[in-house]
């Protein structure tokens, strides 16, 4: 999430209760009517959904600083997604009356909560642009310095996904995502290994994320 002052940092992390998952263990279910949000504290987590055709794809990552559930919480609609952890996870779980008692007393983090659902969205738009006529090797360049950005270009960054999720979240066959990741390996701008991937260096990433088609 985008900063908070100390203060209200501070003031976040005393709300709900502390909770730990293991890795591939379910933080939120799809379609639950739970409306808690949950602060990443140490943790990094995949977000996703179900197709109509009942194939899981992944959505989103999101590392330890972010919210999730934060939809729910706000609206007590029922979820539109899964929360998995990946890795061991420690996480904040805090009510719904909590949450929005909160946010009314501290406008700056609302107005940070607004920030993060703006910011995701524009993610969400840039990334179905890029479905169309980029190709797939910028495409996943460009995922994987979102994932540099999120972890504060602390290198080596390193998130568990298998290439069957990494082609869901960027639209591509699997064959074609393991191609890409093959040639990004042969020239040492990644590593990987069972279900995971590895980034050495978010600079050499990022550059190749910005090539033109």
């Amino acid at each position: 999430m985008y900063a908070l002052p100390a203060g209200t940092g501070d003031a976040l992390l005393t709300l709900g209760s502390r909770r730990r998952y293991a890795d591939g263990q379910q933080l939120l279910a799809e379609g639950d009517s739970t409306t808690h949000a949950i602060l990443l504290v140490d943790a990094s987590v995949k977000v996703s959904a179900t197709t109509a055709d009942g194939r899981s794809t992944l959505l989103a990552v999101r590392h330890s600083g972010d919210l999730v559930g934060e939809m729910a919480a706000i609206d007590g609609r029922p979820r539109v997604a899964t929360v998995t952890a990946v890795g061991a996870a420690r996480v904040q779980a805090i009510s719904q009356q909590e949450f929005r008692a909160f946010l009314h007393r501290h406008p700056m983090a609302l107005a940070a909560v607004s920030r993060q659902v703006v910011e995701r969205l524009r993610a969400a738009t840039r990334r179905r642009v890029d479905f169309a006529g980029v190709p797939v090797q910028v495409r996943l360049c460009r995922v994987l310095a979102e994932w540099c950005e999120e972890n504060g270009s602390r290198t080596p960054c390193r998130v568990g996904l298998t290439q069957y999720e990494l082609a869901t979240l960027i639209g591509a066959a699997e064959v074609s995502v393991s191609r890409a990741l093959r040639t990004l390996a042969q020239h040492g701008v990644i590593r990987t290994g069972y279900r995971w991937v590895e980034i050495p260096d978010c600079t050499a990433i990022r550059q190749l994320g910005n090539r033109r088609p």
